[in-house]
Formats: structure tokens, sequence, C-alpha cells
């Protein structure tokens, strides 16, 4: 084994003292990675980063950039840029809206409201993540709607429910479910109530 002077082996060990890696002491002083460990083995390394330098990793990421892409910029291995910024979404979103979710948002765009079918818990779940979606359910029947459309919902829940009159008591129990306040603006609704 070679020797080396007694002030490389201080600088070494200071250098790892100090928080960079024994990898790479070893290679910024041209010394074998074994002779660096054996230096240096009863000091416990774990790599430990300015935090003016996770500050901008986490800048990087919040702006859009890919963690990857944040990881080779800052020269941070990947492994240390996912444990800055676990919390932070990577923008990359992989879910897809498909099946009844996509039937239900055809159905919202074009009128508003969709009426749901079957078990819809996960079809709601998904839509209410992007649009300001709503769901009231009334007499069996579960109508989803979006923010806005409450009295084309409504309108469409007494045109389903095909009765020939309804109680003020009931409409009333439903303009609180759809959260409308005034029913004075709507006179369908008010025509349809009296059908």
């Amino acid at each position: 084994m070679k020797k080396y002077p007694e002030e490389t082996k201080q600088k070494a060990i200071g250098l790892v003292n100090s928080g960079m890696s024994k990898a790479d002491v070893s290679r910024k002083l041209g010394i074998p990675y074994p002779t660096v460990i054996d230096w240096t083995f009863n000091i416990k390394t774990r790599r430990m980063y300015p935090k003016h330098l996770k500050r901008r990793i986490r800048n990087l990421v919040k702006k859009g950039l890919p963690k990857v892409e944040a990881s080779r910029v800052t020269g941070i291995p990947y492994a240390s840029v996912l444990a800055y910024t676990r919390d932070i979404s990577s923008g990359r979103n992989t879910e897809r809206i498909t099946g009844r979710s996509l039937t239900l948002l055809r159905e919202l765009v074009a009128k508003g409201y969709a009426f749901s079918v079957g078990s819809f818990k996960s079809s709601y779940r998904i839509l209410r993540k992007y649009f300001p979606v709503k769901t009231v359910a009334f007499r069996g029947l579960r109508i989803i709607y979006l923010d806005g459309s409450e009295r084309k919902a409504m309108e469409a829940v007494l045109e389903k429910l095909n009765r020939k009159s309804i109680g003020y008591g009931e409409l009333s129990r439903m303009r609180k479910a759809f959260g409308i306040k005034n029913m004075k603006q709507n006179n369908k609704i008010r025509e349809r109530s009296r059908l």
C-alpha cells in the first residue's frame, strides 16, 4: 500500500468531516477509495448539503423542472433530490379520465349536469379533482352538476321525477339541497312544480 503524507490524510479526514462524501474525497485528492475508507472508518457520513442548495433544488422543482433534471443541474444525487422534494408534486399527472368518468364529463360539459348510474364514487372523486362539481341525491336520483348549473340540475331532477304535483315542503328541501336561495328568479322551476 502506497504511503501518503500525514497532511494528505488530515485533509481527507477534514473534507469528510465537512460533509463531502468519501467517494468525492477520493476523486478530489486522487487517493484510492479504500484508503479514504480506511482513514475515515470511524466517521459516519451522511451527505449534508447546505440549506441554500436544498432551497435551490426545491425552487427548481416548484417551477416545474423534473426532479431528474434538478439532480443533473445541481449535481446532487437523484435520491437526495427525491428526499428534499418528497412533498412537492413532480408536475406530471399520469391519471387519465376514462370509462364512466369520461361519459359523465362529456354530459357535464354539454348540459352542465349528468345523472349517475350505478356506483359513481370513483368517477365523482376523479372529476372533483379537476372541475367544480357537486352532487345531490333526491328521491333515488343522484345528479352531478357543475358549479353554477344548480338551476338546470334542479329542473332536470323535476323532469326526471315526472310527477303531476310536488309539495312546497318537498320543493323547499330540493331547493336547499341544490343551494338555491331565491326561487322567484326562475319561473321555469316554479311552473314545473305546478305540473
